[in-house]
Order: C-alpha cells, then sequence, then structure tokens
C-alpha cells in the first residue's frame, strides 16, 4: 500500500471555530490519530487550487508514524462521522474532506450528538453543550 498514491481536494477550510468543533466534539469519537490524519490531509490542501498536490501514501505514513493497518483504521472512522469521502481508481487514493458541522449542527443530530453523549457521558455532554 506505501507505493500508492492520493490527492485530496476540499471545497474550503476550517475555522478556529471549525477546529473548536473538531477538537471538543469530533475527537471523542474518532480518536486523537484520526483527528491528526484530518488536520494533515486538509493542510496538504493548496488554498487557491482547493487541491493537494498527487503525494505517495508512505509519506503519510511516514509524517504520522502510521501503518498501512492502522491507516485504514483512522480512514474508516473520518468516513463514518462525515468527514472524509475516499474514491480509489487505478492505485490512487482520492481524499474528499468535509467541513465538520457546526456546534449546534452536531448536537442537533441524532446520530453524532447522540453518540457522543454515549461516548463521554451526561454531565461531560452538558458541559460541552455549555
Amino acid at each position: 500500500m506505501r507505493n500508492k498514491s492520493f490527492w485530496a481536494i476540499t471545497h474550503g477550510f476550517i475555522s478556529s471555530e471549525d477546529t473548536k468543533v473538531l477538537t471538543l466534539l469530533y475527537q471523542p469519537l474518532i480518536g486523537q490519530e484520526a483527528l491528526g490524519l484530518y488536520l494533515m490531509l486538509i493542510n496538504l490542501v493548496d488554498r487557491n487550487k482547493l487541491q493537494s498536490e498527487l503525494f505517495s501514501l508512505a509519506f503519510l505514513f511516514d509524517v504520522l508514524f502510521l501503518k498501512a493497518d492502522e491507516f485504514e483504521s483512522q480512514k474508516e472512522r473520518l468516513e463514518a462521522v462525515g468527514l472524509l469521502t475516499t474514491l480509489v481508481k487505478d492505485e490512487i487514493f482520492l481524499f474528499k474532506l468535509s467541513m465538520p458541522l457546526k456546534a449546534r449542527q452536531f448536537f442537533n443530530d441524532g446520530i453524532l450528538g447522540a453518540y457522543l453523549k454515549s461516548e463521554i457521558g451526561e454531565k461531560n455532554f452538558k458541559l460541552l453543550l455549555s
């Protein structure tokens, strides 16, 4: 897998508020490794073109200290919460990065909000909600 390539695209860039939502709301669900993968990918995207150059997966594995199976697991976590869509063609991965939901949208989301509450407990959920 290390010899495959990837490029990333997005339709926007994360703001400081988005970073706060990613850290406080998404990270308890996906873990810090998946969050690190998301942040690495979005920071590889050129702000003018809204896409990255073509990189080898070996580069990504090396800078994030990931093995192929760990990468797959983190990628699946991002896909599960709607932050990443992956397409593959001819040994090249296309990572489509989505913007995180706004805090209010996240809490009101029937799946993400409920999952967060079940993971961190009622008391912590209320702290984040406030």
